[in-house]
């Protein structure tokens, strides 16, 4: 059986034995409709986040009374009890500070949100204002605390793993120590995760400027 010889098509460029024949002018175009697409992505969410922004300056104005009210009483309602915490057999109040440099390293390098870890102490707080706790068991709690609060409020990429934070703790408790620990620590609380922080009520103050100062807000937030 013959076999007939392919002959080599002309092309712009000349002679090409390929019919996958690449060009310099292909990636060009590739390039631009690339940068195209992602310029429109950008707009496209900075239309979202001014509509929000609209829509949230809209609701504000009508609600921010109620809000308000919500937050207090929430705020009540969540806050920890302090003589509790001091009948407490085993842990005490010097150990605390400790475990908190331990939750602020631990916030800085999984780099969450400020409010996850004021959330964090909260549930921490609340849950040892209920619970006896033994110091062995208090670094756990703590990440526990730290996860239910990233979880609640931060980004998913950002929230930390238990196998991350069992490295934080030198392999000290096994993985399914964490998942309980995490499980015993929101049926403690009832459910009730959120905790109006000094954060929320700075960002409903801060709302109310005739227009934004980055520089009013950043010396806020860092007061």
């Amino acid at each position: 059986m013959a076999y007939l010889n392919q002959q080599p098509f002309v092309t712009s460029r000349g002679y090409c034995d390929s019919f996958f024949a690449e060009s310099d002018d292909d990636d060009e175009i590739y390039a631009v409709r690339a940068e195209a697409r992602e310029r429109a992505r950008v707009v496209a969410r900075t239309r979202q986040r001014e509509m929000a922004e609209d829509l949230s300056q809209m609701t504000r104005e009508e609600y921010e009374e109620d809000i308000l009210d919500h937050m207090e009483n929430m705020e009540t309602e969540t806050m920890p009890d302090v003589n509790s915490i001091d009948i407490q057999t085993e842990i005490q109040w010097f150990m605390r500070p400790y475990l908190l440099d331990f939750l602020i390293e631990a916030h800085h390098a999984f780099q969450l949100l400020p409010e996850t870890l004021f959330l964090a102490v909260n549930l921490l707080d609340r849950y040892c204002s209920r619970r006896v706790v033994y110091k062995r068991h208090y670094q756990l709690v703590g990440c526990a605390a730290l996860l239910i609060a990233a979880k609640y409020g931060d980004r998913k990429e950002r929230v930390p793993t238990i196998g991350e934070l069992r490295s934080m703790c030198c392999a000290l408790y096994d993985h399914d120590m964490f998942t309980q620990m995490e499980w015993h620590v929101l049926q403690t609380l009832n459910w009730i995760i959120g905790h109006p922080t000094v954060d929320n009520f700075l960002q409903i103050a801060l709302a109310e400027l005739p227009e934004d100062d980055p520089e009013v807000e950043h010396m806020s937030l860092y007061i």
